[in-house]
């Protein structure tokens, strides 16, 4: 959790796939919880920025979004190399 801040950008879930080296449901369930707990535990103006990142996570799969955009072909490409 200390070390998710540090990713570039702070919690980019990009970074921490990389890092996490799991399938796409288990890294999403661990994203998705290292961001709740962020969340619980930040104040002020970093709290506003995870809950941003909480809800362009949660829009990669109803919305067209740089962020979807993005999140489909890590994934694609991941499962190329599989």
């Amino acid at each position: 959790l200390s070390t998710a801040a540090q990713l570039s950008p702070p919690y980019d879930y990009f970074s921490f796939a990389e890092i996490f080296v799991g399938s796409k449901e288990h890294t999403n369930v661990w994203y998705k919880n290292l961001l709740k707990k962020a969340l619980a535990n930040a104040k002020g103006e970093i709290k506003h920025d995870i809950a941003q990142t909480i809800n362009e996570f949660n829009k990669e799969n109803t919305k067209k979004t740089p962020f979807s955009n993005k999140y489909e072909q890590y994934w694609s490409s991941q499962d190329d190399e599989s």
